[in-house]
């Protein structure tokens, strides 16, 4: 180890220009015996040679001790702080306020202290010694006085006359006996049979009429927002009441909540596990009906996990499990054998027709012929996960079925379904078949089910653009999960006479939503899912094939108010080779958002909890998510939760994600960072038409403006958008630059949610992206680069050479990731037509192996941001006495002891800052000593390279 002389001395008395002249020297020292070390010639190598070696087992050691010290050298980099910058920094960390940080870590160990050291077993114990509600004999007067009230309300008798004629009415009673006496019931039915907005009724008016309605609290949830609410106001006009009486609702940002006692509240499922928090016994609360557990998403599984430990304290409590008639076995073994009631469908019947009908009845036949070109490589696997079908499966099962029916159809029907693109979402044929429908049937609503919304806004635009179409004759809306809760409402309107409405929609409308005009649907066989991957550790949004299940719920949206007709856009056999039910959400997603919210309930072992669920994710799954969560600091090394992991437990979103926006509320780069955010988490707004894709790549590198990131591209294209908009040139600008104006529409739209997820969170006193309170620093490249990095982290990757050919760099140069060894850009990406790079490390969010592991998209950045917000075991010694800090387990930056100790002591200080936010979040006064430590850090990265070694802007500087 090196003596003490050969370090820098302490600041105090010594000169910005004495100090640098130190660092300098010492960094040459370090380098030169660093290239002793792995150069050296002569008796050093031999004494390293293990005795005994001949021939070519010498050769064969020293080849492998070489390709160890290149891998050493491939993931060492150098780190140094300029003096000046040090002086700053550490002159900035005195006049930090310290003496704050002993108040808040009181608090934050308090804050914390149950949810680290508490399990959710004891959480409920300590409920128990709660007072439970008791029955108030003066409220029960009263609100039976107001029952008698409703019973007699002329509107609510008419309603009741239509209530009566649903099927569910005649288990009424069955129903409400098999609740008195169950703990657990399983209520089964088709679509339209009454289940949801009936059975709670049920069982409140049981109370009310018999003078309990005070021991009566029913929470009814479902899986999207939108149901909860037109469910909610349904049941209020059934009982001819405004909402707030005795039916609510609860969603995120919004409620109008019931009376206290003798009510229903109907809520999203991530409402309730909110609510589990704070109450994991949910005293208070007599019923709670788990509405459409067929869909398994991720957070109706946790739930029924969760009732199962729970009804073991709660007695008292009932659980309604309520679902479609399938696959009714798994839920009812799953609570012992609970009591089973079925309950019929449909009113009316519903009639089947197939792509090869619907081709007949509208005379289409525009399908496109298989255009064959040549493709690069990696361009064919780019989709490589999607689910699709090779050109000689398809021909293995339409060419017997075209036999078969040959006799029955039109040779041009025939042709049809045997072109492969027939089983394409067509717009053209989705706008022919909607207007047959119009001119040639008669009056009811139209549902159509696609697959999203970039599907659902080409058919809207289709049909507004057509000749047959009139605002005076149409009504046609979209229904999205991501539209605003006002917009999706107005699709329960019931137009003017001799008026066609057309909804248009994605699987929002297959459960819960009930449109009572609807009469036709057309059932495009396409759905969104989400699909993980666990060996290239992606998910992806993907979109497939409907299930049996699926089609029985569309087609069961129609024949409400009389007999229907259901239009499939796929063949009968087509229908033979689909899957009977969707696969469980928890078996095809990512876990991190899962277990946050389960650390969040004192459920330490998460593992153990997810083993006990209806379907069980794969051990690797959960394993690699807890590591993610660690690497992320949303996790400690015991598995406890952290500061940074209580926040994104608190946001709806990917963690990944959320710590991304969440230091862009921090540093005050709200703007540009919720548009890294909202392209990540939907969609390129660019599309490539074919032969068109050199000239796309081309305008992708001009609107990234030299910022070596595909992230900030994407912002920079919201942002000339915006503008472009608010001259009225958004068409023109999307046309000339093959962006798609619908997506850009909708990454705006995202990026007010977020916005509106901070606010919530108290993390900005504004909603608008575009604020400038929000937006100090967002021309900041450096920052912005790291904010990136941040979120993305541990997507590492590391430039070690760089290859030019025809003046740009080769996307095929020497990239590494500690967990892959060599990746290349993929050509897609505007870093592979760069000519140069600042630094050496880049953060991606998505990479896929095909013919090689490719990086989808990248963003340079500086390696201090690593330093500052990854992880690591801190500073250290190598074993020839450099000082070095280690990035997780694979990246190691050599460095000196005076900036090895300013950048961890930001790191501990950042951390610190984080555990204050935990307990009083808020915006950052740009006056408070909060916005001084942001400053520092903000030095440090923009902070330019230092220069006192000629080869040492090779490491972290340029790499050219």
């Amino acid at each position: 180890m090196e003596s003490n002389n050969d370090e820098p001395r302490r600041l105090d008395g010594r000169t910005v220009s004495g100090l640098q002249q130190a660092l300098r020297e010492q960094a040459i020292r370090a380098m030169n015996r660093g290239g002793r070390s792995h150069h050296g010639r002569g008796g050093g190598r031999h004494r390293g040679r293990p005795p005994g070696l001949r021939g070519r087992e010498i050769g064969m050691f020293y080849r492998q001790r070489a390709m160890e010290r290149e891998q050493q050298e491939e993931l060492e980099s150098f780190v140094l702080l300029q003096p000046e910058i040090i002086v700053k920094v550490q002159k900035m960390l005195s006049e930090y306020d310290s003496a704050s940080t002993s108040t808040f870590r009181s608090e934050f160990e308090n804050y914390f202290k149950s949810i680290r050291s508490t399990s959710f077993e004891q959480n409920m114990k300590e409920k128990l010694l709660e007072s439970c509600v008791e029955q108030d004999d003066r409220l029960d007067e009263k609100m039976m006085i107001e029952y008698d009230e409703m019973m007699d309300n002329l509107k609510f008798q008419e309603n009741m006359i239509t209530r009566e004629k649903l099927p569910v009415n005649t288990k009424k009673e069955e129903i409400l006996n098999a609740i008195a006496s169950n703990q657990v019931v399983l209520i089964s039915g088709d679509t339209g049979c009454g289940k949801t907005t009936q059975v709670p009724q049920y069982v409140l008016d049981s109370y009310l009429s018999s003078g309990k309605a005070s021991l009566c609290k029913i929470f009814c949830t479902q899986p999207r927002r939108i149901s909860a609410i037109t469910v909610a106001e349904r049941v209020a006009w059934e009982r001819a009441q405004h909402l707030g009486e005795s039916v609510g609702y609860q969603i995120r940002l919004q409620s109008v909540l019931p009376h206290e006692r003798g009510s229903i509240t109907y809520c999203t499922t991530g409402i309730l596990l909110k609510r589990l928090e704070s109450d994991p016994l949910l005293n208070g609360i007599s019923h709670i009906f788990l509405d459409e557990v067929h869909e398994r998403d991720v957070n109706t599984d946790v739930v029924m996990g969760l009732l199962k430990e729970i009804i073991s304290h709660r007695p008292d409590l009932k659980v309604i499990l309520m679902s479609a008639t399938f696959n009714t076995s798994t839920f009812s073994a799953y609570f012992n054998n609970c009591t089973n009631i079925e309950v019929q469908g449909t009113l009316f019947p519903v009639t089947e027709f197939y792509l090869e009908d619907v081709l007949e009845e509208t005379k289409f036949a525009n399908f496109p012929e298989e255009v064959q070109r040549k493709r690069p490589k990696w361009e064919k696997y780019r989709n490589k996960y999607k689910q699709s079908d090779s050109l000689d499966d398809y021909t293995s099962f339409i060419e017997p079925y075209a036999r078969s029916v040959q006799d029955k159809y039109s040779k041009f029907v025939i042709e049809g379904i045997k072109n492969p693109n027939s089983e394409k979402i067509n717009v053209d044929l989705l706008t022919a078949l909607i207007f047959h429908i119009s001119f040639n049937k008669p009056a009811g609503a139209i549902l159509v089910f696609l697959p999203g919304y970039e599907a659902i806004s080409k058919l809207h635009t289709s049909i507004t653009n057509s000749k047959f179409y009139s605002a005076e004759k149409f009504k046609v809306y979209a229904l999205h999960s991501m539209m605003p809760t006002a917009d999706q409402k107005s699709v329960f309107s019931r137009p003017p006479e001799n008026v066609r409405k057309v909804i248009i929609s994605t699987n929002i409308a297959e459960t819960s939503i009930t449109i009572d005009d609807v009469v036709y649907v057309i059932n495009s066989g396409k759905s969104k899912m989400t699909n993980y991957n666990p060996e290239t550790k992606l998910q992806t949004l993907e979109e497939v094939w409907t299930t049996l299940a699926n089609n029985k719920q569309r087609r069961g949206r129609a024949g409400r108010v009389q007999p229907g007709i259901c239009y499939h856009l796929f063949t009968r056999a087509r229908e033979f080779t689909m899957d009977a039910l969707p696969t469980p959400e928890i078996l095809r997603t990512r876990l991190e958002s899962v277990i946050l919210n389960l650390k969040m309930l004192r459920i330490h072992d998460v593992a153990q909890f997810l083993r006990k669920l209806v379907s069980v994710p794969d051990d690797s799954v959960v394993q690699t998510s807890i590591a993610l969560l660690k690497r992320l600091n949303a996790l400690d090394e015991r598995e406890f939760i952290t500061p940074l992991g209580l926040h994104l437990a608190r946001l709806p979103i990917d963690p990944q994600i959320g710590k991304m926006i969440l230091l862009a509320a921090l540093f005050k780069c709200v703007d540009p960072i919720t548009s890294v955010a909202a392209n990540l988490s939907f969609k390129d707004p660019f599309y490539r038409p074919l032969g068109k894709e050199k000239l796309v790549d081309d305008i992708r590198v001009k609107f990234s403006k030299d910022t070596k990131s595909d992230h900030l591209m994407a912002a920079n294209v919201i942002t000339e958008y915006r503008e472009e908009k608010r001259k009225g040139n958004e068409r023109s600008f999307c046309y000339d630059n093959f962006l798609s104006i619908s997506t850009l529409n909708q990454l705006e739209k995202m990026k007010g949610q977020f916005t509106d997820l901070l606010m919530e969170a108290r993390f900005l006193e504004s909603s608008d992206p575009t604020d400038p309170k929000n937006n100090y620093n967002s021309s900041n490249l450096d920052l912005l680069r790291s904010i990136i990095s941040a979120g993305l982290y541990p997507n590492v990757a590391k430039v070690r050479r760089v290859k030019i050919c025809k003046r740009r760099v080769d996307p095929r140069m020497d990239i590494i990731t500690p967990e892959d060894g060599r990746v290349s850009f993929h050509p897609s990406s505007i870093n592979s037509k760069q000519t140069g790079f600042e630094y050496k490390f880049f953060a991606y969010f998505m990479k896929q192996k095909s013919t090689a592991i490719y990086l989808f998209d990248t963003t340079m950045i500086n390696p201090r941001a690593l330093l500052i917000f990854g992880d690591g075991e801190g500073a250290g010694f190598d074993q020839l006495g450099n000082h070095f800090i280690l990035l997780g387990d694979s990246f190691r930056f050599r460095t000196n002891r005076v900036s090895a100790e300013v950048i961890l002591k930001l790191r501990e200080k950042f951390d610190e800052l984080l555990q204050k936010k935990a307990i009083n979040p808020g915006p950052v006064d740009p006056e408070s000593e909060d916005a001084l430590l942001l400053g520092a850090i903000t030095e440090v990265l923009n902070a330019g390279r230092f220069s006192g070694h000629p080869d040492y802007s090779s490491d972290e500087g340029n790499v050219m």
